[in-house]
């Protein structure tokens, strides 16, 4: 909104042509700069060369040089807009050496935008700690950044035992990734909820396993014709399985397979007590 309102103007546009001071000392304050919200404000000529700029400090709000990673930037990246349509702004994001920061370009032109561009608008601020933390208490959320680095494809979700980290990427004004936004929380939910749905899969484990294995004993204990045994064991060995499938997760591979040997073997009160 702020970039649009002050290259969409007739005193901006006039200021172009007849570089005034009238407009300077009005218009490119201190005040102006902090009532925006913004750390500094250029004008730039149709090559990208700055003709005028104003800048405050992040924190102190105070008049203060345009910073010198600014210029370096915006003289690099300028020039590779290409910008000519007063109704196109573009927007982005760049690390610097003075910080973090976004920052948008518009063409300049009258204030109905129907003049040829005459040069470009530029405004930005740097995204200084004190600007993070209000983010982070806006949003209740850790929000970090980094420089955007190579060999890694955003956005990502990474997974740990205890944290959940969410990244997104930032493009600068040329497209490509400069900065990552970074979210790291503890998996709380997902922590007790897994922990409950183990705990309830444990026990109906073990209460199959009972179950199963004292069936099976009871069961060997009355004289069966052979096939019918034969069908006792393939009742236990499924039993078994389904029941393991719900302890295979709260056991380690070891202590599972000393349980399975010991449903094969029907040693009840040795796989309950190794259950326990």
């Amino acid at each position: 909104v702020v970039t649009n309102d002050w290259a969409l103007w007739d005193d901006t546009y006039n200021f172009m042509h007849n570089h005034n001071s009238a407009y300077v000392g009005t218009n490119l304050t201190d005040q102006t700069l902090s009532s925006l919200g913004v750390d500094f404000i250029v004008f730039a000529d149709s090559s990208g060369r700055i003709v005028a700029s104003k800048a405050i400090d992040p924190d102190s709000r105070h008049g203060v040089p345009l910073p010198a990673g600014v210029s370096s930037y915006l003289a690099t990246q300028l020039p590779k807009l290409h910008l000519t349509n007063p109704n196109t702004a573009k927007a982005g994001a760049a690390n610097l050496s003075e910080g973090p920061l976004l920052l948008a370009v518009q063409p300049i032109s009258n204030g109905d935008g129907s003049a040829p561009s005459d040069g470009l608008f530029i405004t930005g601020c740097f995204l200084s700690q004190g600007r993070l933390a209000a983010i982070r208490k806006l949003t209740l959320l850790p929000l970090g950044l980094r420089p955007a680095g190579t060999g890694v494809r955003y956005p990502a979700t990474a997974l740990a035992a205890q944290t959940l980290t969410s990244h997104a990427t930032i493009p600068g004004l040329d497209g490509r990734p400069a900065l990552v936004a970074g979210v790291t929380q503890p998996r709380t939910a997902f922590t007790l909820t897994r922990t409950a749905v183990l705990s309830g899969g444990a026990a109906l484990g073990i209460f199959g396993l009972i179950l199963v294995v004292g069936l099976g004993l009871t069961l060997d204990t009355v004289v069966l014709p052979d096939h019918l045994r034969a069908q006792q064991s393939q009742m236990i060995l499924d039993t078994a399985s389904a029941s393991m499938d719900r302890l295979r997760d709260g056991l380690t591979p070891g202590a599972t397979a000393a349980v399975c040997q010991l449903i094969l073997e029907h040693s009840a009160a040795d796989a309950v007590a190794l259950c326990d």
